[in-house]
């Protein structure tokens, strides 16, 4: 993966593919540029071969993280709590009845029709605007440096990850209900 920032725009382009591997780097990455002011992140997905569900649940989150509720102060709430009141946001997101603003917008550029339909599977697609084709290879970026995680850490990600794509989709539960599953036992273990 490699970055671009500029105004308040990201550009993350994504090279070969987008996983489990390059998810940590990106949820670090989103988070900071969030926290300096970037509300605006447009994935490159042109030298994208594929996105597996884990870096799509990344990308989900990357929107949750720009939900705002102006009726609630997230900073207020403990971490647990804050976490909760995020996901029922997003859950009123995807059925059209959130109360909040979004901040900013994450979109998709230069998908392939295959990556396009994977997004689009999960419901992704309806957080992650696609917008087409978008010439940006001219655009220079920087290689984000992988984050290696340990084995606890890998598994909330990937938890965290799957949930942002059951709350968006129900439908999604059914593929990953068994993931979710063994992955709360081996957290509580």
């Amino acid at each position: 993966m490699a970055a671009a920032r500029g105004s308040d725009l990201v550009v993350i382009r994504v090279i070969g593919l987008g996983n489990m591997l390059q998810a940590p780097a990106l949820q670090e990455f989103a988070e900071e540029q969030i926290r300096l002011g970037f509300k605006r992140f447009v994935f490159d997905l042109e030298r994208c071969r594929s996105l597996d569900s884990t870096f799509m649940g990344v990308m989900v989150g990357i929107h949750l993280a720009l939900i705002v509720e102006p009726s609630q102060d997230l900073e207020a709430l403990d971490p647990a709590d804050a976490a909760r009141e995020l996901r029922a946001q997003l859950k009123s997101a995807a059925t059209g009845t959130n109360k909040g603003q979004i901040a900013g917008a994450v979109s998709a550029v230069n998908a392939t029709a295959e990556v396009a339909q994977l997004m689009n599977m999960l419901g992704v697609d309806r957080f992650v605007k696609m917008r087409g084709s978008c010439e940006l290879n001219q655009l220079e970026t920087t290689i984000l440096p992988e984050k290696s995680l340990a084995p606890e850490e890998r598994h909330q990600l990937i938890l965290a990850a799957h949930e942002n794509l059951v709350e968006i989709d129900k439908r999604n539960e059914a593929k990953f209900g068994p993931l979710l599953k063994a992955l709360s036992q081996a957290l509580e273990k």
